[in-house]
Formats: structure tokens, C-alpha cells, sequence
């Protein structure tokens, strides 16, 4: 089969979060060609800022160069799915999604996180693979 044309992995991986919802982590989703270190990566909400330590962890775990990933997609504006995304966007220059009626609650909880592109109704978002 055609390996460059291969379905798509997607990593669930559960960071711990501190704040309000303390107790059960925030599913953060991986999504690409996992296992070939040439593909870059999307990334699906960034877990709380406390727990950023603990997804290059899991990441590195996995054999993942926290590098890879290209693009961070925020679902929304919750401080545990928003709050790494600064420091994830730091470290690989990944370019940040968000939709404009997050604006003013990510800029609250976002930790000074830059949204890159804000992505308008039925817009697509496009990945490696």
C-alpha cells in the first residue's frame, strides 16, 4: 500500500489538570502520521499551562518530538484546554486555530497564547495527511 497516502493516526492522550475540573484529565488529541518522524503533526487543545511538563512527557513516551507538531487547533476556551497552547507554540512554532467567539475568553485564559488564524464557519483546517 501507499504509505504516504495511509490513514492517519490519532494519540488521545489524557493531561491532568489542577483547576476546576481537577479529577479527570483533558483529553488532548494527536493527529497524523504518528510513527514517521518525517510527517508533522496536528495537535487537538493543548491541556491546562500546569500540565505542559506532563505532555512533552507523554509525548516523548511515545517517541514523539514534541517538534513535529505543526498546528494546535483550540476547541475552545476552557483554561484546561487552552492553557499550554503558548508554551506548545513556544517550543515548535506551531501555528495556533481558534474561533473569534473564543476571542475574549481565550485572551483570558490563554495565557498569552497568539491565535495565528482565526477560523471563520464551515472553514476547513488542513494537516499533513
Amino acid at each position: 500500500s501507499d504509505v504516504a497516502n495511509a490513514a492517519v493516526d490519532i494519540l488521545m492522550l489524557g493531561v491532568p489538570n489542577f483547576g476546576m475540573m481537577a479529577g479527570q484529565p483533558t483529553n488532548v488529541l494527536l493527529v497524523g502520521h504518528l510513527s514517521d518522524p518525517s510527517r508533522q503533526l496536528t495537535l487537538i487543545d493543548a491541556g491546562a499551562e500546569d500540565g505542559y511538563d506532563m505532555l512533552v512527557t507523554a509525548l516523548a513516551s511515545e517517541g514523539i518530538e514534541p517538534e513535529r507538531i505543526r498546528q494546535i487547533v483550540l476547541t475552545h476556551c476552557h483554561p484546561d484546554h487552552v492553557g499550554g497552547a503558548r508554551a506548545i507554540r513556544e517550543q515548535t512554532g506551531a501555528t495556533v486555530f481558534a474561533h473569534p467567539l473564543e476571542r475574549a475568553q481565550i485572551e483570558r485564559f490563554g495565557n498569552g497564547v497568539e491565535i495565528d488564524h482565526w477560523v471563520g464557519n464551515d472553514e476547513l483546517i488542513t494537516g499533513d495527511g
